[in-house]
C-alpha cells in the first residue's frame, strides 16, 4: 500500500499500523514492520527484500531467511498491507 494509506505508531519492539483504506489497525512486531517500511520506500522482489532485510538485521541471507521473509510477506498480504506487483 502507498505510505499515505498507513498511519504508524512505534515502540521499541512493536508497531501499530492503521490502514486508512480499510479502517483496520494491525499490531506488528519489529521484523514485519521493518519489512513493510522497506516496501513502502520501493517495490522489491522477494529475493531483494530478503537481502535488504538480512542486511538491516545483520544476519545471513540463507534459504531459511528467505523462507521466513516469504512467510512474513504472505502474512502481511493476508492483512491487506502488501500487494503483489504481479497481475
Amino acid at each position: 500500500l502507498p505510505a499515505e494509506h498507513l498511519l504508524w505508531e512505534s515502540w521499541e519492539s512493536d508497531s501499530v499500523v492503521y490502514d486508512r483504506t480499510t479502517g483496520e489497525t494491525h499490531l506488528l512486531n519489529a521484523l514485519p514492520a521493518e519489512l513493510l517500511l522497506i516496501l513502502q520506500r520501493s517495490p522489491l522482489t522477494t529475493t531483494e527484500l530478503a537481502a535488504e532485510l538480512a542486511h538491516r538485521c545483520d544476519t545471513e541471507n540463507n534459504p531459511e531467511w528467505r523462507c521466513k521473509t516469504e512467510e512474513m510477506l504472505a502474512s502481511l498480504a493476508s492483512l491487506g498491507l502488501v500487494r503483489s506487483g504481479r497481475g
